[in-house]
């Protein structure tokens, strides 16, 4: 499910230089910030040439909750190597240590449903206790239990503006 950005915003990104990955990381985070008080974490990867906090979807995280005036808590900036397995570790690890985010903006379907997962092993309901949101919308996202709240990523537009 995906909610339409300001015009203003997008224009101001555009002229910035800054691809739609970031537009995407702030979209959802505005979006989590509406639905929880605010505590959000963000999991992720990195390519090999950059760290998570490189990365344009964590630094649309992080526009959207410094407008939002909201904290980025270290403790819960995940880098999961875009690695299911890892996120799920890492997911348990954070829910022994008592100290978890009321919402998740995850890069990845996939990785947000390892997280899904991960919290229902230790009997944390999604969305009731934290909420969870994916980008990429993949066909998958639809058939967990709850279904995953996800970005559609514009795949069609995307390629289109990387042949250009």
């Amino acid at each position: 499910m995906t909610t339409a950005m300001t015009a203003a915003m997008v224009l101001g990104l555009i002229a910035c230089g800054i691809t739609d990955t970031i537009e995407e990381g702030i979209e959802l985070s505005y979006r989590l910030e509406m639905i929880k008080e605010g505590k959000i974490g963000y999991i992720g990867g990195s390519s090999e040439s950059e760290t998570i906090l490189e990365s344009f979807r964590y630094q649309g995280f992080t526009i959207a909750m410094q407008s939002a005036g909201l904290p980025v808590n270290p403790d819960w900036v995940i880098n999961c190597e875009w690695d299911e397995e890892l996120c799920a570790e890492k997911i348990h690890e954070l829910c022994q240590s008592g100290d978890l985010p009321t919402a998740f903006f995850v890069g990845s379907d996939l990785m947000a449903i390892a997280t899904m997962n991960a919290l229902a092993d230790h009997q944390i309901s999604v969305p009731g206790q934290i909420s969870v949101v994916g980008m990429s919308d993949i066909e998958m996202a639809r058939f967990t239990t709850p279904a995953l709240t996800t970005l559609q990523v514009p795949m069609e537009q995307l390629g289109i503006i990387a042949a250009n």
